[in-house]
């Protein structure tokens, strides 16, 4: 179809564009103006691949409006003076200036139309969603750092880096055999590198998960090399293919490459309408499109392949909650009364439990100085399904990043925060912080109380992180909440083995007691009788039952060596003790309060029926 609609569409804009100049019966230069204009916006229409989907065709009736300006002033410079026709062009500047404005969100119904966008959503407690990220998946190499990696791994094809380059934009972060991987496509470097060779060879793969693998230049056979890229020319350019075959009339957006559960690679193609005349896009399905025959395949929402990881944009993402923030209210309200106005963070995409990826986007208030959250929004990136969860206090991206940038040892070593990533660790809200070099290399990872930023633990390695951000949460004194599934337990056994590894937050001791199917992790600063402990001893232990391999201790004691205490030290701890015990209450009763809050009127009918029968 394509090269038949740019001479269709190159003639139709032609013709209606020399209509005032029949209107005045200047025949000859209508003609004149017309072949000129005909050739001109073949090529123009051919070079640019124009979409439908704009009000007017898009370029189609902007190319017209400039051919009645031209026919006016023809039309004037005959005359000697401007003649009537000048009113047609005016008139239609007017209508496409006021369909821009109609899109305004202040007129009509369109500020109740961009605050729904987003569609329902639905609100849950943090802590009725234990883990709403899989812990099993941390992405540990940031988005920097995945550039660094891949452009040192284009050398290892040789001279594949003088003929190809990194498509950046087209990176996508995805899960492939269960692990967090991101996919750099290889594109041409220009027109001479396009015809003197015969598809693009190879695509790299960094893994996300772990740092210190080698990212893989994966090297297409022959018979599969990438035709239809981004970077390519002529029908070979994927935009213009696309067009040519079907996607005349949609919005085309976020191209990135996906791999499949086999590792081929297919272009991943958003495809959206707009709802609000020139704005408001709405995401109304998926392309996918095969690089080496350049087959495209279209589908819905609902019916798109399993292995596709994302469709709605995160562009698309944070506008829906911008607008959500800003427009629920009404436009006056946003515009004069500015009450409970929202607005967004940039997205972040995560993987949850089920494979599910998620955009996590934190909420804020509109005001500049404000630098604490007010809730997060987790979208699930392939049905925009989104759930919303409310933070009182909680400490936005800005300020995550600003106090790990702010840590002494963070600054000591001259390393630099990437984007946070929120988990639910302990029961705490806590975000995991990538940490990178000068040049853009991993090189360890902090871990952020999102409610306390002051507590920033960092280590070389994710698990040293883990173990001191394991010692800041477990000191006396500390608020702990416990997580719904979890417990806390006391056990009280003979310790078989004990090592100490000196860390950034004193000596933190592991040991092992015997019979029990777990390490436990305690630091010298805050249990004085670890540094005296032996194998043997026989010691009594409170810890968190997270079911993990390694957990640190909430209090510790040695049997063994018995010590007296004075009053002041004995109530000090006490008062330690009944505040944790305190918070676990006061996090319990809030969370029992919030989730009766939002229980249907069903559920709170048969808890009153219960509450009777238990009376």
């Amino acid at each position: 179809m394509g090269g038949n609609y740019y001479l269709l569409a190159a003639v139709i804009t032609a013709l209606v564009g020399i209509i005032p100049l029949f209107i005045r019966q200047q025949f000859a230069a209508a003609g004149v103006t017309g072949i000129i204009a005909f050739f001109v916006l073949w090529f123009l229409f051919w070079a640019m691949a124009p979409s439908t989907v704009y009000p007017f065709w898009g370029p189609a009736g902007a190319f017209v409006l400039v051919l009645w300006v031209i026919c006016a002033v023809v039309d004037g410079v005959d005359e000697g003076s401007p003649t009537w026709i000048t009113a047609i062009p005016v008139a239609a500047g007017v209508i496409l200036i006021g369909s821009l404005v109609m899109g305004w969100a202040a007129l009509g119904n369109n500020a109740r139309v961009y605050s729904s966008m987003i569609g329902p959503i639905e609100e849950r407690n943090w802590t009725q969603d234990v883990q709403p990220k899989d812990p099993r998946h941390m992405r540990m190499v940031s988005g920097e750092t995945a550039v660094f990696l891949a452009k040192k791994a284009v050398a290892q094809g040789g001279s594949i880096g003088s003929q190809f380059e990194l498509n950046i934009k087209a990176t996508q972060l995805q899960r492939v055999h269960g692990e967090l991987v991101y996919v750099f496509p290889l594109d041409f470097r220009g027109f001479t590198t396009w015809t003197s060779s015969t598809g693009v060879p190879a695509f790299i793969v960094v893994y996300a998960e772990d740092p210190e693998r080698t990212p893989r230049l994966v090297t297409l056979p022959k018979e599969k090399f990438m035709s239809y890229t981004p970077g390519a020319f002529w029908n070979y350019d994927l935009e213009r293919h696309m067009r040519n075959n079907g996607f005349l009339n949609d919005g085309l957006d976020s191209v990135h490459l996906e791999l499949d559960e086999e590792e081929n690679p297919h272009w991943v193609v958003t495809t959206y309408q707009l709802t609000v005349t020139w704005f408001a896009e709405k995401v109304t399905g998926v392309a996918v499109v095969n690089p080496t025959t350049g087959d495209i395949k279209r589908y819905t929402v609902d019916r798109a392949p399993a292995w596709i990881d994302r469709i709605v944009p995160s562009e698309y993402a944070e506008a829906y909650l911008d607008w959500r923030g800003q427009y629920a209210g009404g436009w006056w309200n946003h515009f004069w009364a500015n009450l409970n106005i929202t607005t967004a963070e940039k997205p972040i995409l995560i993987y949850g439990e089920g494979d599910k990826s998620e955009f996590v986007i934190g909420i804020t208030s509109k005001s500049e100085k404000d630098d604490s959250l007010v809730g997060l929004m987790y979208m699930d990136s392939r049905t925009g399904k989104t759930v919303y969860y409310k933070v009182n206090g909680g400490a936005t991206d800005t300020a995550i990043m600003k106090a790990v940038n702010s840590n002494s040892l963070v600054k000591y070593k001259h390393l630099t925060a990437t984007t946070p990533q929120i988990y639910n660790v302990y029961g705490n809200m806590a975000a995991v912080v990538p940490l990178i070099n000068d040049i853009g290399a991993y090189s360890g990872v902090a871990i952020v109380s999102v409610l306390n930023v002051q507590d920033v633990a960092s280590g070389s390695t994710q698990s040293e992180a883990l173990r001191n951000y394991q010692t800041l949460a477990a000191r006396q004194g500390q608020q702990i909440a416990v997580e719904k599934t979890h417990t806390a337990k006391k056990l009280t056994g003979v310790v078989d083995r004990i090592r100490q590894d000196v860390g950034q937050n004193g000596g933190v001791y592991f040991f092992h007691i015997e019979g029990a199917p777990r390490i436990f992790t305690a630091s010298s600063n805050d249990h004085v009788k670890l540094p005296l402990t032996q194998v043997g001893d026989t010691v009594l232990v409170e810890y968190v039952a997270s079911g993990e391999d390694v957990v640190p201790v909430q209090s510790f004691d040695n049997i063994s060596l018995p010590l007296d205490k004075t009053t002041m030290q004995d109530e000090v701890e006490r008062a330690a003790k009944a505040r944790q015990s305190a918070e676990v209450v006061r996090k319990g009763t809030a969370d029992l309060v919030k989730e009766i809050n939002t229980m249907s009127p069903e559920k709170l009918k048969r808890l009153q029926e219960l509450l009777r029968q238990t009376n």
